[in-house]
């Protein structure tokens, strides 16, 4: 077994006594590790901390401005050492609480406050990245720079992967990409992992392909 800290049983332990169940706070962002590859796709040299991949709509990260691509290394002043960290921290927090959460984008470290929500009890954990893009088509969009996902097979590690059709891909490790030939030899540079910029309607996402 293991031993649950103090702190966490505490928590726990107030908020079934208050609400007769533990209410987990929540961001409404899917997040993974900053590894070192993506570290150097940002320019960091720190691996402590979370990539933001994708910022539900309507979510208190999405009113506060969490942006897909932004890197999260504190929440109310404590280091985040990993994806798991921050959400540990996050749905231990009070739902309805304001906190501080301390991110780098563009190279350039911002303080955003964010009003936790509360978790849905149906919400499912984050589905793992698939190592590969197989499964999907891509072709040259008609009136922008980037690279259509044209047709993907459900269940293929590209759906696994998160990409689904329609999907435009606008940069590869952060490198902007203006058509397939473009999004081709980027991926031959990319190494074992890529970090792939997506416009999905008027969203934008950041997928981790390994």
């Amino acid at each position: 077994g293991f031993a649950v800290p103090t702190s966490i049983a505490s928590v726990v332990k107030d908020q079934l006594i208050e609400f007769g169940e533990v209410r987990r706070g929540r961001i409404g962002i899917q997040i993974v590790d900053l590894d070192p590859q993506l570290a150097a796709t940002f320019n960091m040299k720190e691996t402590d901390g979370a990539v933001v991949q994708r910022v539900e709509k309507g979510s208190p990260g999405d009113d506060a401005g969490i942006k897909a691509g932004d890197v999260v290394v504190s929440l109310d002043g404590t280091p985040i050492k990993s994806a798991a960290d921050l959400r540990n921290k996050v749905g231990l927090t009070q739902v309805g609480k304001s906190v501080t959460v301390t991110l780098v984008r563009d190279g350039k470290k911002q303080d955003i406050k964010v009003k936790l929500g509360k978790t849905p009890k149906q919400e499912l954990s984050q589905i793992d990245e698939r190592p590969s893009l197989e499964g999907a088509a891509f072709g040259n969009t008609d009136d922008e720079d980037g690279v259509l996902v044209e047709k993907i097979e459900r269940g293929s590690p590209a759906w696994q992967a998160q990409l689904r059709e329609g999907d435009v891909i606008t940069a590869v490790n952060r490198k902007p990409v203006k058509d397939v030939d473009d999004f081709e030899d980027a991926l031959k540079d990319g190494g074992r992992q890529v970090a792939l910029s997506v416009k999905r309607d008027d969203e934008n996402l950041f997928l981790i392909i390994r």
